[in-house]
């Protein structure tokens, strides 16, 4: 990630200014989803694949605190997807 990406990003004050610079973070990933709230709820790939997290993520505090919540709960979805596909 370029220095100004990595600075536009901690700089920001908006939460969802973070979708600008997401494909630099993740890749492959498009756009977080933000609800109505505010609430981080999932992520859709830039094929337009799309996933809700099983709890929503509050982008309260630094968006390294709260990326950190984001990754957590995107991992976590995605084994509880993956154990629910296979076992079910």
């Amino acid at each position: 990630m370029a220095p100004d990406d990595l600075l536009s990003i901690i700089g920001s004050t908006d939460p969802t200014a973070i979708n600008r610079r997401i494909t630099n973070i993740y890749q492959n990933c498009k756009t977080l989803i933000f609800s109505s709230t505010g609430m981080i709820g999932g992520m859709i790939a830039e094929e337009n694949e799309q996933f809700d997290f099983v709890q929503k993520v509050k982008p309260d505090g630094k968006v390294v605190e709260f990326m950190n919540y984001v990754d957590e709960e995107m991992l976590d979805s995605l084994w509880k997807l993956t154990k629910e596909g296979v076992y079910t």
